[in-house]
């Protein structure tokens, strides 16, 4: 502050995960009630649960698709993390109501956004075009497969495959298909809003007394050690 005249202020894992899903909710329409948003990152993946403006579940694991490619045996690690995800679903009684057609999978940020663009073989990253794209199971398993098949330099040729993205892509279109599995849902919604939006979401509600500002409803802190 001495420097800058800026004042900052450091959030924990379950205030950033309120003002992520605040910037995510506030770009998708119509407005979702019940919603799992997942975050694919490169060392971890965060997922949450909201169900009527209150933030239900917050997780996150090291799983991620740049430590996926150097495990030795990734689906051991991926199989693991679901397993203790419904551990703890149960244990906040939302397992398997999470899994039924009143709640909606969202995928947010780097990976399930380039999945996006790859599928609508976007030439100029757009972020509207982004928000609100459904991607569905046949449509992730043909990305896998052409992928899959292809080189890094090849991917990265693809429209809508970001250089620096192409050895990352593939597990990470595995993990969002395994996601797809496990919540027993044959479809996703995209996002590319999130943090930031959250953070201005959350501001300009409360200044503005609106109800797209979400609550953390858990009643107890997850052990995430």
């Amino acid at each position: 502050m001495l420097r800058t005249g800026l004042i900052l202020e450091i959030v924990d894992g379950q205030q950033e995960a309120l003002l992520m899903a605040t910037g995510v909710l506030a770009a998708l329409y119509p407005p979702l009630q019940r919603c799992v948003i997942f975050d694919i990152g490169g060392g971890s993946t965060e997922l949450v649960c909201v169900e009527n403006g209150v933030l239900r579940f917050q997780r996150s694991w090291a799983v991620g698709v740049v430590r996926l490619l150097d495990e030795p045996d990734p689906v051991s690690g991926v199989s693991a993390m679901l397993s203790e995800l419904k551990q703890q679903l149960q244990h906040c009684q939302l397992w398997p109501q999470v899994c039924s057609d009143d709640w909606t999978l969202v995928g947010m940020a780097g990976t399930v956004t380039i999945l996006a663009a790859a599928q609508l073989e976007m030439t100029h990253y757009q972020p509207q075009r982004i928000n609100n794209v459904h991607l569905n199971r046949q449509q992730l398993d043909r990305l896998d497969r052409k992928l899959s098949k292809l080189s890094i330099a090849e991917r990265e040729a693809l429209p809508g495959i970001e250089t620096g993205r192409g050895a990352t892509i593939v597990p990470g279109v595995q993990l969002v298909l395994r996601l797809l599995e496990f919540f027993d849902h044959d479809e996703l919604v995209v996002c590319d809003a999130g943090l930031l939006q959250g953070v201005f979401h959350s501001t300009w509600g409360e200044q503005r007394s609106t109800n797209r500002v979400l609550h953390n409803g858990a009643t107890e802190k997850v052990d995430t050690d």
